[in-house]
């Protein structure tokens, strides 16, 4: 009954966003209603899915979208108060703030060395102050239908973001604080205290409170890589192990069954606030407090769907967290599956370890169309590893803490020799392959057909296991299917990053990059780079894993900043140069890095790219003048891509092409030294620019703008349009801004 009511409430969630995957899923409920005698319960489940689907209906998101260029600013001038979901990189304050009864995420310019020091104490954590700055409406996804932040915020109950200026120090006054707010603030001060008395505290915070912002950004992205992070965020496995180690405990003393059982249900709260109140964190508390108290006649699997009901009504939007559902997903799994075997301590270990694996595919996929199978191998050491040892003495050092105001220098002893241990196994697998695998973006129902069908991997018939292997083969090979030729500007802010695919092959100009001016106690370590927020989301959401050729058209920074990153990812195949630049110092780094990774570096002419020419000025006056020009030509369009070239080299660049031009990737981001009258005389119809919102060089030009209109062409802005996409082999060109326009 219970699991039946789970299907329907997701088929009237699924409602909103795809139809079939929803019908598909109605009919699997009807037909388990069917099997098991329950059909005259129906009308039930009629009511549950019509009240569902018209509560998420009216709550649903809705997104007005204008040019991304333009967004809803107004000033602010207010009081606020700052909870303790902060994190401090350099000069920079983000995190949450409370105004006017209504959260928003915030960011803040940090001003002086001393005012970071505060901010990294917590010191003005729940103090009301006088703040002045903007509230702004959050962007979307500029580049892809994937995360949108905008959409997050909803979900979160955020009502926007603030972008504070100044901050009267002097007007901040302690704010009462109810009982949930104190706990959230004693969190707090338990990762200050694990992180000023212990070597490896950022670690020990993470697995004892679920905070994980003290520990750095790179190793973050190794565990998630080894498929290892969920054991840092506090889990079911947590939970549970914890409620057991606590009720086996209380029974030693010789308390009552029954006050052993209230005392636990007391603190499972206390602990999911104290743990930062994380979706699984909640299905897990949710879970153990009604197993304590569960009549013996509901299943387990009725149990988990009545945590998930609840789980709902307590916070609707739950569902959109994927911290939620992988949660449940595994959750399900393991009623569904190990249920049907009997199998030693050994071999449960590995079975629940494949499963917790196999059951968060399609969701993994359908978020980052990348999983890491290097889990399924780093799990069998790490699960014993934390579970043994890590686990049990990080929950030690956390009980003399709470009990005496103490960590004693013994268990600092324990806990870097455990970690120590810990980051020489991290260090030895991050030496191998992860194992990686691309599926490219598909339809929603293509992950709902993979969820359904990979449960059935475990059934007990093997006839039916093996239809589902085939039924599974296809769908990887629908995933492998050859992109249409496409030409992508995407959004990187100021500067260019242009992905090409060809005839099976996939080109790359240049990368983007920003210039971080800041040093000493301002410089930022913690964010996150274009290539991670960009560029491989959009070439894993295209299912691309290999540049074939990545073309740096000159060495400016903002052309060439991210190779480096893309280089060490093993991604790319070989590099183009200006021959006469080879020796500049900008690309000494780069080289030295390409020669130990084995990529071949050519000079552009040296090779011949089908469906592409290189063109490029050996004697400019700058380095923007001797930038590579590269004309692509499609089935339909040809397009001219001229990196930062100015007038006075693109009369020659155009001597050298006879073909027809379609469109125009124009120079140097819009500026008025290039888009000559020379160029602006050619056939072409349309304009392509790549710049940053607000950038501080004021591109694209007025000047520009003011001849691209006078010759009537027209302009295709990543500003305004976000991630420009021209068909190759079609006149059709889509941009960012209108596919989200028709969903």
């Amino acid at each position: 009954m219970g699991f039946i009511a789970v299907i329907v409430i997701i088929c009237a969630v699924l409602c909103q966003h795809d139809t079939l995957s929803s019908v598909l899923l109605i009919l699997i409920a009807v037909a388990v209603l069917y099997k098991k005698g329950l059909i005259r319960f129906i009308y039930i489940y009629c009511v549950i899915f019509l009240s569902v689907y018209l509560f998420y209906a009216h709550y649903s998101f809705t997104r007005i979208v204008t040019d991304f260029n333009h967004h809803d600013i107004r000033e602010l001038n207010t009081t606020g108060y700052f909870t303790p979901e902060f994190s401090v990189d350099g000069n920079l304050l983000m995190g949450d703030t409370v105004a006017h009864n209504a959260q928003y995420k915030f960011i803040y310019k940090i001003k002086s060395e001393s005012e970071q020091r505060q901010f990294k104490r917590g010191q003005h954590v729940y103090q009301r102050c006088h703040i002045n700055g903007e509230f702004q409406s959050p962007l979307p996804n500029t580049n892809i239908s994937g995360f949108h932040f905008d959409e997050y915020l909803y979900y979160g109950a955020y009502n926007g973001t603030l972008t504070i200026d100044n901050i009267n120090f002097h007007s901040c006054r302690e704010k009462v604080l109810n009982f949930i707010e104190y706990i959230r603030l004693y969190r707090f001060q338990i990762g200050e205290t694990m992180m000023q008395q212990l070597k490896y505290g950022a670690y020990i915070t993470a697995l004892t409170t679920g905070d994980t912002r003290y520990i750095e950004y790179e190793k973050l992205n190794d565990l998630k890589t080894l498929g290892i992070y969920h054991l840092y965020a506090i889990s079911g496995s947590h939970v549970a192990l914890i409620t057991v180690q606590l009720y086996y405990l209380l029974k030693r003393l010789y308390i009552p069954i029954h006050i052993c059982k209230a005392i636990i249900l007391l603190l499972l709260p206390v602990y999911v606030i104290l743990t930062g109140e994380a979706p699984a964190v909640v299905r897990a508390a949710l879970f153990m407090a009604f197993l304590l108290i569960k009549p013996k006649s509901i299943s387990m699997l009725d149990a988990l769907c009545i945590t998930f009901i609840v789980n709902l009504m307590l916070t609707p939007f739950a569902i959109y967290d994927i911290g939620f559902q992988l949660s449940y997903a595994i959750c399900f799994s393991f009623i569904f599956i190990l249920q049907r075997f009997t199998l030693s301590v050994f071999q449960l270990f590995i079975l629940t370890n494949i499963i917790s694996q196999i059951a968060t595919l399609p969701m993994l996929y359908y978020h980052f169309n990348i999983v890491y199978f290097i889990g399924l191998i780093t799990n069998l050491l790490f699960i014993p590893l934390f579970s043994l040892i890590i686990f049990p003495i990080c929950t030690l050092t956390l009980l003399f803490y709470l009990l005496f105001n103490h960590i004693p220098t013994l268990m600092n002893i324990l806990t870097t020799w455990a970690f120590q241990l810990h980051d020489s196994c991290i260090s030895i697998f991050m030496m191998f392959n992860p194992l990686s695998l691309v599926i490219k973006s598909q339809p929603l129902l293509y992950y709902v057909m993979m969820m359904v069908a990979l449960l059935y991997i475990f059934h007990s018939r093997v006839s039916i296991r093996f239809i589902t292997c085939i039924f599974l083969l296809i769908l990887f090979l629908i995933s492998r299917t050859v992109n249409e030729d496409a030409l992508h500007v995407l959004d990187v802010g100021q500067g260019d990053a242009i992905v090409i695919e060809q005839q099976g092959k996939v080109r790359m100009i240049d990368t983007g990059g920003k210039v971080d001016f800041n040093k000493g106690w301002e410089k930022r370590h913690e964010t996150r780079t274009i290539s991670e927020k960009v560029i491989l989301p959009f070439l894993y959401n295209r299912g691309i894993t290999q540049i074939d050729e990545l073309i740096l058209t000159h060495p400016d920074l903002d052309h060439i900043g991210e190779v480096e990153r893309l280089i060490r990812l093993n991604i790319v195949k070989r590099i183009i140069i200006n021959k006469t630049k080879m020796s500049l110092p900008k690309y000494a780094s780069i080289i030295q890095l390409a020669k130990e990774k084995n990529v071949d570096i050519y000079d552009e002419s040296e090779v011949r790219v089908k469906g592409m020419t290189l063109i490029a000025v050996h004697d400019g006056q700058d380095i923007n003048d001797e930038s590579i020009v590269t004309f692509v030509q499609g089935k339909q369009l040809n397009v001219l891509l001229t990196g930062d070239l100015s007038k006075a080299q693109e009369k020659y660049i155009l001597s050298q092409i006879k073909s027809r031009i379609d469109v125009v990737k124009i120079g140097h981001h819009g500026s008025d030294t290039s888009t000559s009258v020379a160029l602006l005389k050619r056939e072409f119809k349309t304009a392509l620019i790549s710049a940053g919102r607000n950038n501080q060089y004021g591109h694209p030009h007025r000047e520009t703008i003011t001849r691209l209109h006078q010759y009537g062409k027209q302009i295709y802005n990543t500003q305004s349009d976000g991630r420009i996409t021209v068909k190759l082999n079609s006149e059709e060109i889509t941009t960012m801004r209108n596919e989200l326009i028709k969903q």
